[in-house]
């Protein structure tokens, strides 16, 4: 759905932000901004979280900002969410100081209830001024994190992962890990079955 008007708000981290339906609009807030567009009038609440509770996983290192570790969306409204495209205040110094070589930025979506995590690509990173730009698929929680190379990636049950023609290793909740090898561009899906058969 392409936005039929552009609009800017203001908005305080923890606090609801009314945006108009079909509407591609601008929240701008303390060293931060969240680009957001849904079908209906909704109210948008960005708030900060304070810190990571449960350990990332191998060859994640968590990344923090001055103030917070990560920021969870909350979308009130009822209609579908088009674009929520977050760009995070800087990095703190010591954090940067990790993305380096074929270390990179990244963000993990946090599912509390499962302690579980789901790597989100971002868009981009800006060495200058420390800033992550990452679009978020839905309401949730979002930390961010420095990593590794060849580390795996974390995968929630039933979201479809896209994979190269390349192979990847997918980590699941509870520790399933999936090696995945395509000769050409696919989207896996893993689905938990509540009960054996057997």
């Amino acid at each position: 759905a392409v936005p039929t008007h552009a609009a800017t708000a203001v908005g305080t981290l923890g606090s609801g932000v009314s945006v108009a339906a079909n509407t591609e609009t601008t929240i701008t807030y303390t060293g931060l901004s969240l680009v957001v567009h849904t079908t209906t009038a909704s109210t948008v609440t960005l708030s900060s979280y304070a810190s990571v509770v449960t350990t990332m996983p191998s060859g994640y290192s968590a990344l923090g900002f001055s103030a917070q570790a990560g920021f969870t969306l909350a979308i009130d409204g009822g209609g579908a969410l088009i674009k929520a495209e977050l760009t995070t205040p800087p990095l703190t110094a010591s954090a940067a100081a990790l993305i380096t070589g074929s270390v990179s930025a990244g963000c993990l979506q946090y599912d509390a209830q499962a302690e579980a995590y789901n790597k989100i690509d971002i868009e981009s990173y800006t060495v200058g001024t420390k800033t992550i730009v990452v679009k978020l698929p839905q309401a949730g929680t979002y930390l961010f994190a420095a990593v590794s190379a060849n580390a795996q990636i974390p995968t929630f049950y039933n979201k479809a992962r896209a994979t190269a023609s390349t192979s990847v290793t997918l980590l699941f909740p509870g520790g399933f890990v999936l090696d995945v090898s395509t000769s050409s561009a696919n989207n896996v899906t893993v689905s938990r079955a509540s009960s054996s058969a057997h």
